[in-house]
């Protein structure tokens, strides 16, 4: 949210940020791939058993089976916040917050120690500890990475090759 505030107030010439559709703002977007938030458990927990074959590569679960763990959630200010409280929202319940990291990171530790679950974009699961299960939710929750910059600025020639060189670090044509 910060990024989008300097780039409203022309503090900031591009960002790359990770939103929803509905937090966009009036700014340009460039659209440089999308991904799914996942739910981190430890794979301990008695849950993970009832996690069923899913459409992606992850099985699929019921959020709501989760009300009584606790959680890790990122901190209230980010843009995954307001998306994740829309998830629980939408499961019926409001979970018991461990902790409010600033970082996805932070919450995979926090899982792999077995203190909580946590909700997490796909691209943390490549390198994450293997204690880690990750599940995907039925609804299968996206969010888009995109580069975004002022509606009506310039966009210099750098900036477009740092977006494409972004485009092809995701594999995508540019």
């Amino acid at each position: 949210r910060r990024q989008q505030q300097m780039i409203a107030q022309s503090q900031l010439d591009l960002g790359f940020l990770t939103l929803c559709d509905f937090q966009e703002t009036d700014d340009k977007y460039i659209y440089i791939t999308t991904e799914e938030l996942l739910l981190a458990v430890p794979s301990i927990h008695p849950l993970c058993a009832r996690a069923v074959p899913g459409k992606g590569p992850y099985p699929e679960t019921d959020l709501a089976w989760f009300r009584h763990e606790p959680f890790a959630r990122m901190y209230p200010e980010s843009t995954i916040r307001s998306f994740t409280d829309m998830i629980f929202q939408q499961a019926g319940f409001q979970p018991t917050v461990l902790f409010e990291p600033s970082s996805c990171h932070t919450i995979l530790q926090m899982v792999h120690a077995n203190l909580c679950c946590g909700m997490v974009p796909s691209i943390y699961t490549k390198g994450a500890p293997e204690n880690v299960t990750f599940l995907s939710l039925p609804s299968h929750p996206t969010r888009n990475l995109t580069a975004s910059y002022k509606k009506g600025s310039y966009l210099s020639q750098p900036a477009r090759y740092l977006i494409r060189l972004a485009m092809e670090c995701w594999g995508l044509p540019s």
